[in-house]
């Protein structure tokens, strides 16, 4: 079990695309879903905070709202330096999207499975009171409700209950610090730029391959 202490929160993103076709305009090859896991979740929002205050004079960022992809390489590494201090952990789940076979047919289906993935490998033990966060997705609010029970359900199916908070990033911060550890992670599986993976690496749990 990665929670080695009691870890309430739990705080999940992910980086590339589900795109399988290669005869197409390049999608990624590798698909990465993280867990940001931790005792508190105050420390983690006032780094977030603190990082946008630092930022906010050099970027327009919309909704206060940090995204890895809009940062610099140097302000993505002061963040990862800056995590490494909290009480935290990692747990990354990936896939090599060539190694699927045969392609998935439903992306929407494909998603459920990479987070159901990754969520086992976080709670296979889960304490009641754990509290799972992922962001929204979609606009549309059936969607959000259908991607919520879907998850909910093929959890429960694995034996493993828990309540999904399908949440805005500018509301619950901790989910910008997810999305740069997911960022962060990709970089090192689709690019093979180790820079993040090594300053995070002392926070990570587990790594899982999705086959």
């Amino acid at each position: 079990m990665c929670l080695h202490r009691h870890m309430p929160y739990l705080f999940v993103d992910e980086s590339g695309d589900l795109g399988f076709n290669w005869n197409g305009p390049g999608p990624s090859r590798f698909f990465v879903v993280a867990a940001l896991i931790c005792a508190h979740k105050r420390p983690i929002e006032k780094l977030v905070k603190k990082i946008h205050r630092g930022l906010a004079k050099k970027y327009r960022m919309e909704k206060n709202v940090l995204h890895a992809a809009e940062l610099r390489s140097i302000d993505v590494i002061r963040f990862c330096k800056q995590l490494v201090d909290k009480d935290a952990q990692i747990v990354i789940a990936y896939v090599e999207k060539q190694k699927v076979k045969p392609t998935p047919k439903n992306k929407h289906d494909f998603y459920i499975a990479c987070i159901r993935m990754l969520l086992r490998a976080c709670l296979i033990q889960p304490k009641p009171d754990t509290l799972v966060f992922a962001s929204r997705r979609e606009t549309n609010k059936a969607l959000n409700n259908r991607f919520k029970r879907d998850v909910e359900s093929t959890m429960k199916s694995s034996g493993v209950q828990l309540s999904l908070n399908i949440s805005n990033p500018y509301e619950e911060k901790s989910l910008q610090a997810a999305d740069i550890v997911s960022w962060a992670m990709f970089q090192y599986f689709e690019y093979g730029d180790k820079r993040y993976f090594s300053i995070l690496k002392p926070l990570l749990s587990k790594v899982v391959e999705i086959q």
